[in-house]
């Protein structure tokens, strides 16, 4: 028997635990789960220490860690602390809605859900990619964001025992949930993917259209390290031929070339 009926994640970064839209919407439903064992972990990544005089209607435990910890690091944390059904994992500015609320509670522990994540009333995830100059590897392959997917215990287990872990701790920020789709995707369990309700999301980082030196770079790692570990031998040199075009070309991407090809050759994001 599991300890935890659900365990809820939210990831707090710049910001009081009550400036938290998505800590203020738990607090606004906390009734609707009067009936289930919840495990709630606020998790401050930094950069300062908060204060933990905060009103939560649920039971929580606040964790502070102010070096900016990795993404995929946090994550497995969080699911290794506590044995659970279910696994929730939010950031700190998403608006819940009582749908979602509902699915978390109907959650079953040999699924996966992933809700529709909308900017400004658009669709924006989950959504397949588009694989312009890939063409070896045949699946179809559901790419969302880490934010508001419920994660049940038997998914958790089964990409445990493949990987060793649930996210990919080789991946810093930018990549953690596309090499987490790519681990679904390489082990079948697509079928086990359901997409829920929508929820209101701020993703300015995904949508501002001004890339600055930081996101090329990072963009960089999270390609060279995707490329090296979660394609094949045809993939990686249409990808190499690609690059030198590019670079041969001197043309400026969205992700830095100098970045791409050491992790490319390493295997591992460089902060």
């Amino acid at each position: 028997m599991n300890k935890y009926d659900i365990s809820i994640l939210v990831l707090v970064y710049g910001k009081e635990i009550e400036e938290s839209k998505t800590f203020l919407s738990l607090n606004k439903y906390a009734e609707e789960f009067k009936l289930y064992n919840i495990n709630l972990v606020l998790w401050n990544n930094g950069p300062i220490s908060i204060d933990n005089d905060f009103n939560s209607k649920l039971d929580c435990k606040l964790i502070q860690t102010l070096d900016n910890m990795s993404l995929s690091y946090i994550y497995n944390k969080f699911i290794n602390s506590a044995e659970s059904k279910v696994y929730v994992i939010l950031d700190d500015d998403t608006e819940l809605n009582l749908n979602y609320i509902n699915n978390i509670k109907k959650s079953i522990s040999y699924n996966i859900y992933f809700p529709e994540i909308n900017v400004n009333g658009e669709k924006i995830y989950p959504k397949k990619e588009k694989r312009n100059v890939v063409f070896s590897r045949k699946k179809d392959v559901l790419f969302t964001i880490s934010s508001g997917m419920i994660i049940g215990f038997e998914i958790i287990n089964k990409i445990r025992n493949n990987y060793g872990n649930v996210f990919d701790e080789d991946f810093y920020l930018y990549g953690v949930d596309t090499s987490f789709c790519l681990r679904l995707s390489d082990l079948n369990l697509n079928q086990s993917i359901h997409i829920i309700d929508g929820l209101e999301h701020d993703l300015s980082r995904l949508t501002d259209n001004n890339m600055s030196e930081f996101k090329r770079i990072e963009r960089g790692n999270d390609l060279g390290v995707r490329i090296r570990k979660y394609y094949n031998t045809i993939d990686k040199l249409y990808f190499l031929l690609y690059f030198t075009y590019v670079f041969i070309r001197r043309e400026k991407k969205e992700f830095d070339l100098f970045s791409l090809y050491k992790s490319l050759l390493s295997g591992k994001h460089y902060r």
